[in-house]
C-alpha cells in the first residue's frame, strides 16, 4: 500500500522539502510500502499521528536530528527532537518621588510642591530633612548600583547630606525605598546641588534632579549700621547741626534736619541699612527712598526693630509717660515705666524681637516673658547685643564713670573712658559683637583688638547706637 504524506506540522520554521533536498540530497522513507516523496514543517513540536504513522516531538531542521520512528516506518534526517522555549526578560522601570509626587529623570528646577526645594533654614541653628521614594513599577527587580546608592555634587553639595541611604534591589511591580537629605546652609542665600542614583534602569541611568535650599541669617543677628549689607558694622555717624549722615567708604547725604532723631534699620529686609529719621516734632517717620509715616508723637522713644522676625524692620515707639510699646501693624503693650530705657533686641535667638527695658534706679532687666535680672546700678549705659556669636543677645552694661564693659556670663574689660560713647557691633563681620567706643572730644573710633581711626566730630551722633530718652542725643 502506498501512503502520502503531503504536511507534517512540527516546527516554529517553515520548511520546503525540496530545498532540503537539494542541500542534503534525497531524504528516505522505509517501512512497509509506502513512501514520503512530499513534506513540509511549519508547526510546533508534540505528537503527531495519522494512519499507520507517528511522529513525536521533533521540530524541523535541515540536516539534523535524530531517527524518528512510529508504527511500520523510519524517518531519518532533517528532524531534531525537543523544543526550545523562547527567552523572556524582565525590565525594572524606577521612579523618584517627593511628597508623592513624581520627580522626572533630569529634572534641573527645584519645587516646593515635590520637596526638591528645602526652603529657607537658619544659618546658625537650623536644619531640615526631606525623605524621597523610589519606586520600581517594572516586572523586573531593580538594582542600585552606585557605592553610595545616592550620591551628591555641585556647587554647594556640602550644604546636603544623605542621613538615610535607600536599600537596594528594589522588588518588581511596586517595590519601594526611602531615602533622607538633611539641608544645613553653610551661608545666606539660595544653595544649590544635584542628586545622581546609578541604577540598571535602561532608559534612567543614572536618574539624576535638582535640589536646593536657602540659607537665611535672621535680621535680629544681622551687625548694627551695616550699610552696605557686607557683614560687618560701618562707621557712620549723622550730623543734627546740618541733617547730613556719613557712612566711612561708602556715601555722605543729607537726609533730616536739626532735631531729627536717626534711626537707621533695615526697613526693606534687603540686608543692608537704610537711612532713616524720626521727627518727635510730628511724630512722623521718614525712610529714605522708601516711606514716610505718621506713627508716634512729641516725647515717644523710637524703638525701630524686627518684632515679628520676618526680615525686615518695624516702626515701633516707646512712650515713657505710660510704659507703653506701640508696635506698627503688630501690637501694643505696656512693658515698663517712666525712666526705664528701652532696649529691646533678640534675647532667646528665635528670629524676633523681643520687647525688654533697663531700669536704672535698680540696675535691673526686663525681658517680657523671658526674664528679669539685676544687671548694672544706677549711671550705667545698657549696652546689649551677641557678644560670643551664639545667635542670641547678651545683657550687658557700659560703666562711664569708669570706662568698664559689664557682659553678663563673659567677661569684665575696661575699655573706654568717661565721655565716651559706648558703640558695639560686628566691626570684622565673624558673627560675634566687639567692644568698641566712640570719643566725640576728638571724633575718633576705638574698636578693641581691631583699630582705632577718626571719623566725625563732637556733636555727631554715632549710628550703631540709639536715642534712649528721644532728646536727639545716644544713650541720654
Amino acid at each position: 500500500m502506498k501512503n502520502k504524506i503531503n504536511w507534517i506540522k512540527i516546527g516554529l520554521l517553515v520548511l520546503m522539502v525540496a530545498g532540503i533536498m537539494s542541500v542534503t540530497g534525497s531524504v528516505l522513507a522505509n517501512g512497509g510500502s509506502y513512501e514520503i516523496d512530499w513534506w513540509s514543517v511549519d508547526g510546533g513540536a508534540g505528537t503527531i499521528t495519522g494512519g499507520e504513522y507517528e511522529l513525536v516531538g521533533v521540530v524541523g531542521q535541515p540536516d539534523a536530528g535524530e531517527t524518528a520512528s512510529g508504527g511500520d516506518y523510519n524517518l531519518t534526517g532533517g528532524f531534531i527532537p525537543g523544543l526550545s522555549e523562547p527567552t523572556v526578560v524582565f525590565y525594572p522601570e524606577m521612579d523618584v518621588l517627593g511628597k508623592g509626587y513624581s520627580i522626572p529623570d533630569g529634572d534641573s528646577i527645584p519645587s516646593i510642591e515635590d520637596d526638591t526645594d528645602f526652603g529657607s533654614v537658619d544659618v546658625d541653628s537650623g536644619t531640615v530633612v526631606h525623605t524621597f521614594t523610589i519606586e520600581n513599577s517594572g516586572d523586573g527587580d531593580l538594582n542600585l548600583a552606585g557605592i553610595p546608592h545616592v550620591q551628591i555634587s555641585g556647587t554647594h553639595a556640602v550644604d546636603f547630606t544623605v542621613t538615610s541611604q535607600p536599600s537596594s534591589p528594589v522588588a518588581a511591580s511596586g517595590g519601594t525605598t526611602t531615602f533622607e537629605i538633611t539641608f544645613d546652609p553653610d551661608a545666606e542665600g539660595v544653595r544649590e546641588s544635584n542628586i545622581s542614583i546609578a541604577n540598571d534602569d535602561s532608559d534612567e541611568n543614572p536618574y539624576t534632579f535638582a535640589i536646593q535650599g536657602t540659607g537665611t541669617i535672621p535680621a535680629s543677628r544681622t551687625p548694627l549700621a551695616d550699610f552696605d549689607g557686607d557683614g560687618d558694622t560701618d562707621l557712620s555717624v549723622f550730623r543734627p547741626s546740618t541733617g547730613k549722615w556719613y557712612i566711612k567708604d561708602q556715601f555722605q547725604v543729607k537726609y533730616g534736619m536739626s532735631g531729627d532723631i536717626p534711626v537707621p534699620g533695615d526697613y526693606d529686609g534687603d540686608r543692608d541699612w537704610d537711612v532713616a529719621v524720626f521727627r518727635p516734632s510730628t511724630g512722623k517717620w521718614y525712610v529714605k527712598d522708601q516711606y514716610q509715616v505718621n506713627y508716634g508723637m512729641s516725647g515717644d522713644i523710637p524703638v525701630p526693630g524686627d518684632y515679628d522676625g520676618d526680615g525686615d524692620w518695624d516702626v515701633a515707639v516707646f512712650r515713657p509717660s505710660t510704659g507703653k510699646w506701640y508696635v506698627k501693624d503688630q501690637f501694643q503693650v505696656n512693658y515698663g515705666m517712666s525712666g526705664d530705657i528701652p532696649s529691646p533686641g533678640d534675647y532667646d535667638g528665635d528670629g524676633d524681637w523681643d520687647v525688654a527695658v533697663f531700669r536704672p534706679s535698680t540696675g535691673r532687666w526686663y525681658v517680657k516673658d523671658q526674664y528679669q535680672v539685676k544687671y548694672g546700678l544706677s549711671g550705667d549705659i545698657p549696652v546689649p547685643g551677641d557678644y560670643d556669636g551664639d545667635g542670641d543677645w547678651d545683657v550687658a552694661v557700659f560703666r562711664p564713670s569708669v570706662g568698664k564693659w559689664y557682659i553678663k556670663d563673659q567677661y569684665q574689660v575696661k575699655y573706654g573712658m568717661s565721655g565716651d560713647i559706648p558703640v558695639p557691633g560686628d566691626y570684622d563681620g565673624d558673627g560675634d559683637w566687639d567692644v568698641a567706643v566712640f570719643r566725640p572730644s576728638t571724633g575718633k573710633w576705638y574698636v578693641k583688638d581691631q583699630f582705632q581711626v577718626n571719623y566725625g566730630m563732637s556733636g555727631d551722633f554715632p549710628l550703631p547706637v540709639r536715642d534712649t530718652n528721644g532728646d536727639g542725643d545716644p544713650y541720654q
